[in-house]
């Protein structure tokens, strides 16, 4: 992602937030409404690797 590095107000990297707590807060807001038993898997690309540019990331729920 070629942005500028760009923080919240509490410090906080804008990139990690998005990249790392984001999935983590959706996954733990989606897991009670899901039947027991169901795996989230969250699967990412080398996206940010400059030679595979080609790849997206993606989300896949499986159950």
């Amino acid at each position: 992602m070629a942005t500028a590095t760009s923080s919240t107000n509490q410090g906080w990297d804008l990139a990690f937030i998005t990249n790392h707590l984001g999935p983590f807060a959706f996954s733990q807001a989606l897991i009670p409404h899901l039947p027991d038993g169901t795996n989230v898997v969250f699967t990412c690309s080398a996206v940010e690797d400059p030679e595979r540019p080609d790849r997206a990331a993606a989300v896949l729920l499986s159950g």
